[in-house]
């Protein structure tokens, strides 16, 4: 990998940091960054559908802006993709918090 590359790489996952701390604060409120998505749960949804969804939502609007030469109304295509390596980033958290919670016998907290 060109040197060029890499660096790509460490300030787009630095920026996709800094978004995800932010938006989780303004999303969520508290110090569970997925507080906002497990809502769904109280619903009968799976959180991790509810992230699929949200995943679906941004490949649509990626695909629409590429149509579009990325010119959009509102978020940029930049924006876009920060947002849905996020979206992955949150979906591997839940699995991953949801697989240790199964190990160790505990069932999924239905907020109230």
């Amino acid at each position: 990998m060109r040197k060029d590359q890499q660096e790509h790489i460490d300030a787009f996952l630095k920026e996709m940091r800094g978004v995800m701390i932010t938006k989780g604060s303004d999303y969520s409120g508290s110090e569970d960054t997925l507080k906002n998505l497990k809502l769904l749960d109280r619903y009968g949804y799976d959180t991790s559908h509810g992230l699929l969804l949200r995943m679906g939502d941004k490949i649509s609007r990626l695909a629409t802006l590429l149509k579009t030469e990325g010119k959009p109304n509102h978020e940029s295509l930049h924006d876009n993709i920060l947002d849905l390596a996020n979206y992955s980033c949150l979906l591997d958290m839940h699995l991953k918090e949801k697989a240790k919670r199964e190990a160790e016998g505990e069932e999924d907290v239905m907020l109230p």
